[in-house]
């Protein structure tokens, strides 16, 4: 370590400073951009082990420990980043997932121990840039938010943050019912300051829509984009998932889902939002992670009604069971007729870490980019200095609307 690190790690513990940050002068990471080293701190009186929830965890560790210093409740890591990173970090207490591999365990046994821990997550009491947690705890209290660490290089993230001055579009809920699917789910749909003058709108669907809605703050970004000219005004549908497991049947390259995007959802928002164009490349779909994924294969699957993608992190790793290879829809990609779909693709430096038996996320996206350009496609593909992290998704969000929708 640099210097005294244990002092200096119990006084601004003391102090509640948040993280340790020194230069590493002589250190750049694959890009070129130079290093810095932070060490993460917190307090934890009583707790037996403490665990360090980041982008930066080696090994692709959601949940690390952290190491104690010697007869103090305080708790320390050390991790090395590029100094233009954007990156979340959170605390726990006696972590239950730090006994459990979960890179194999069933979704059902990961999503049981998020509610055990839940209770014990903490942000840095030292720093006070911090994001909504997600998934079913998004309304929960900003001592169990997620804590947003940027360096001295890190690019502002100016769109996601309300202006006072700036008019605010309406966001309207529904419940909507799925035959093809059997199920049933909330849906935000957000029109822009004075529709429905104005049209016709493009249609922008986000899957994830609860997090991309109350986390990410989507529709506070469309009216900031709205208001300085940077996109036509779109109508906004963010779709909730039906529950906390159907994520993981629907996301998966799943047909039956596809089509309830193009057939159901899509057609819900025409007839009940005037002036929504009816044309296929006025149609925007777009994700995060396994909804990136999605997002590809139903837009791929039907350009009938679907003409844009955004893929964030996209999981393009996957394949199906019982398949010997990863990266399925992307080999169907390369072995299809091309089709008229514009893509938007984005992954975090960070994402090389969490890995399919062969291929990691930002390996499997920059195959997908290199098979879109061999195919003919019109393909934005970029790398943003993070990982697999809502406080990413919301700083790159606008640039793939800019790009999609520019005014």
């Amino acid at each position: 370590m640099i210097g005294d690190i244990p002092a200096a790690i119990v006084r601004r513990a003391r102090e509640r400073g948040g993280p340790l940050v020194e230069p590493l002068p002589d250190t750049r990471d694959f890009r070129g951009v130079s290093c810095s080293r932070v060490t993460f701190v917190y307090e934890a009186p009583g707790a037996s082990r403490v665990s360090l929830a980041t982008g930066l965890n080696t090994g692709g560790l959601p949940h690390a420990p952290m190491e104690r210093v010697p007869e103090t409740d305080v708790w320390f890591a050390v991790r090395d980043a590029a100094d233009d990173v954007r990156v979340t970090y959170q605390f726990c207490a006696d972590d239950p997932m730090l006994e459990v591999d979960l890179f194999s365990a069933p979704p059902e046994t990961v999503l049981a121990l998020d509610e055990d821990r839940f209770p014990r997550t903490a942000s840095d009491p030292g720093n006070p840039v911090r994001i909504r947690t997600f998934g079913s705890h998004w309304d929960a209290a900003p001592e169990h938010w997620w804590s947003v660490l940027t360096l001295a290089k890190t690019p502002p993230d100016q769109w996601s943050d309300p202006r006072p001055e700036v008019p605010a579009g309406k966001v309207d809920a529904h419940s909507l019912a799925s035959r093809l699917l059997g199920n049933t789910r909330e849906l935000w749909v957000s029109t822009p300051p004075g529709y429905p003058d104005g049209g016709p709108y493009p249609l922008v669907v986000l899957l994830d829509g609860h997090e991309l809605y109350r986390v990410v703050g989507a529709p506070t970004i469309v009216d900031n984009l709205v208001a300085e000219g940077r996109i036509r005004p779109p109508v906004v549908a963010m779709m909730a998932n039906a529950d906390g497991l159907s994520r993981f049947r629907e996301y998966a390259c799943n047909a039956a889902f596809a089509d309830f995007l193009a057939d159901e959802l899509v057609p819900f928002v025409r007839s009940s939002y005037a002036g929504v164009a009816g044309d296929a490349a006025s149609v925007v779909v777009g994700g995060v992670s396994a909804g990136g994924l999605a997002s590809a294969h139903a837009a791929w699957t039907r350009p009938d009604v679907i003409g844009n993608v955004i893929s964030m992190s996209g999981s393009h790793l996957y394949a199906p069971d019982g398949d010997v290879e990863d990266e399925w829809l992307t080999r169907q990609i390369a072995a299809g007729d091309r089709r008229p779909v514009r893509w938007w693709v984005t992954v975090g430096t960070l994402e090389g870490l969490i890995a399919a038996p062969n291929v990691n996320i930002i390996g499997s996206n920059r195959h997908l980019r290199t098979v879109l350009l061999a195919k003919g496609y019109d393909v934005r593909y970029s790398e943003f200095s993070g990982g697999h992290d809502y406080a990413c998704w919301r700083a790159v969000l606008p640039d793939a609307l800019m790009h999609l929708l520019g005014a």
